[in-house]
């Protein structure tokens, strides 16, 4: 009997043996904004050659007292438990940020796909980057119409059909007053391929240089996190959303999100990006749905903004309904 336990116990050794080596269990493969991305290729903006910046030259650029800047984290081996919840928000933001394409996309070839912008000055007028593209299908190619993931980044595009083996261009326009820090802006291409889906997902990177001190643009303090302003307010009859700007003074990482034990069914209050580094910038996007609405629409409602460094009471923001002057 204890030859057969030898026996077994040997084969099963030897099936582990067998196993794939350095085969490991892949996490949820979900790039939240913000986080470092892969090394980027250096390319030229309008036959411009790019500045080497501080970080690039492993060099830290000194930081004025009081100016935020966004910056990418530094291992310390700690992790933020992540709740079923934010997996789910997670994989709708990787279902954003790269949605599949549309079919016969192989036909538009972009010369590249993603742009540095380098370092720009906030003060700076609005810089512009090409990006150009090629027909390398066998029918004429129609931008139908272009998105962006943010209002600072405008477009300008060909909307005349590009024939087979021709030749299109779009100019993309960074407006970098009030957006300190690094940015990892998309661009999505539509053409008469797909209304849905996007023939094309376009990236535009860099970091913009603050041009002074910008404490005072945060007076409104919740814990470690500081706000543009403290109060928004809805009209309560239709889908709302406002934006507060924040900047994480503390150092550790925060999560932007509401408690939401507190919080009433009708609003949410979620963070772009979701988790917002030490020194960095971010937005709380606050939504209302009056279909969610359980009850008479009250005056105003209090968000608790999730953290316990300070009592509930001094990390809320107010959302008042209706219009300014009632």
């Amino acid at each position: 009997m204890k030859g057969v336990v030898v026996i077994g116990l040997f084969a099963v050794l030897l099936a582990a043996g067998a196993a794939e080596p350095g085969a490991e269990l892949s996490g949820s493969g979900v790039q939240l904004p913000g986080e470092q991305l892969p090394e980027r290729a250096q390319v030229r903006s309008e036959g411009r050659p790019l500045r080497e910046t501080a970080q690039s030259s492993g060099q830290r650029r000194p930081v004025p007292s009081g100016v935020v800047r966004q910056h990418q984290p530094e291992p310390s081996g700690q992790q933020l438990p992540v709740s079923p919840r934010e997996a789910e928000l997670r994989a709708k933001w990787d279902s954003i940020a790269r949605p599949p394409r549309a079919a016969g996309h192989e036909a538009m070839r972009f010369e590249t796909e993603r742009l540095e912008a380098g370092e720009i000055a906030e003060a700076a007028e609005p810089p512009s980057y090409r990006f150009v593209w090629h027909n390398e299908g066998r029918t004429p190619l129609v931008v139908t119409r272009v998105t962006t993931s943010c209002g600072c980044l405008t477009t300008a595009y060909d909307k005349r059909p590009v024939p087979a083996g021709g030749t299109g261009r779009l100019t993309a326009t960074y407006h970098p007053r009030r957006h300190p820090g690094h940015f990892d802006r998309r661009i999505f291409v539509y053409t008469q391929l797909s209304e849905r889906q996007p023939t094309a997902v376009l990236s535009l990177t860099g970091t913009v240089l603050p041009d002074a001190d910008r404490s005072a643009d945060y007076p409104v303090a919740a814990g470690s996190l500081r706000l543009r302003r403290g109060e928004v307010r809805f009209e309560g009859d239709r889908v709302q959303t406002e934006r507060i700007a924040c900047c994480n003074a503390g150092e550790r990482p925060r999560l932007l999100r509401a408690d939401t034990l507190l919080t009433p069914p009708c609003i949410t209050l979620t963070g772009d990006p979701e988790r917002l580094e030490p020194g960095a910038e971010g937005d709380l996007v606050i939504r209302f749905d009056p279909a969610k609405l359980a009850g008479p629409l009250p005056p105003r409602a209090v968000l608790v903004i999730d953290g316990g460094e300070v009592p509930p009471r001094q990390r809320t923001v107010t959302v008042r309904f209706g219009a300014a002057n009632d």
